[in-house]
């Protein structure tokens, strides 16, 4: 199971937020339908056809440039598991921790939810959660200066995967509700789908253009809702 804590806390557990977490293992997924083993990567024999549809996430890939498609960071996924417009919120997300624009963090989340998410992570706003996030950042896991310059989501998984169980969409599912309750709304049922991507980041340094998840070691989760016909981060 996934457990959140927050960022500022974190490094060592290797977690973003309670949206954003690690995962357990490179090798967690290797026998799940979305795995990037098999299909992906085996030579397959000349009298073998494999539906475009029975093929592992990675089989396809579509990009969204920042300087043509309207996201603020560059952004490839396989768009038979995540649409255009999941994309472009992971996009928003980390361009949000990029230039630490609350207003852009704000709008990746249910309304409303973001403030929510700060104070669960010990922030007293969304700008001083970025704050707090961007310099550990730059302080603890990357150890300088830093800007992010592109996305790429590796794997999805849905509720209904052979994976799901190592995903924690209960916990999530609880934060929703908790929010909801406090605020007289109905989210939980108006929840649509439910998915969690696996995502690596390239950033530029002083020394290179370098990748998260090498740093980290471990592979970065972000969980995505739609809610009354909308995705966010959750």
């Amino acid at each position: 199971m996934k457990f959140f804590k927050p960022f500022a806390a974190l490094i060592s557990a290797v977690i973003f937020s309670a949206s954003l977490v690690s995962c357990s293992s490179k090798t967690q997924n290797s026998g799940d339908q979305h795995s990037h083993e098999g299909l992906v990567h085996d030579d397959l024999s000349s009298n073998v056809s494999v539906s475009q549809d029975d093929m592992p996430y990675g089989a396809t890939l579509s990009v969204l440039k920042a300087d043509s498609d309207g996201v603020p960071l560059s952004i490839d996924y396989d768009n038979r598991f995540v649409s255009n417009d999941e994309a472009k919120i992971v996009s928003n997300y980390f361009a949000a921790i990029n230039s630490k624009n609350a207003d852009l963090f704000s709008s990746c989340y249910y309304p409303g939810f973001g403030d929510y998410f700060a104070s669960l992570n010990g922030s007293s706003s969304i700008a001083d959660y970025l704050n707090s996030t961007y310099s550990s950042l730059e302080s603890d896991t990357i150890g300088s200066a830093f800007k992010f310059s592109y996305v790429t989501i590796t794997d999805c998984i849905a509720p209904s995967d052979d994976a799901a169980s190592n995903y924690n969409f209960k916990q999530v599912d609880f934060y929703l509700k908790s929010f909801s309750d406090g605020n007289n709304l109905d989210i939980p049922d108006k929840i649509t789908s439910r998915k969690v991507v696996v995502v690596d980041v390239m950033y530029d340094t002083a020394s290179g253009n370098l990748s998260l998840d090498k740093r980290l070691k471990s592979d970065l989760c972000l969980y995505l809702y739609q809610i009354d016909g909308k995705y966010y981060v959750c």
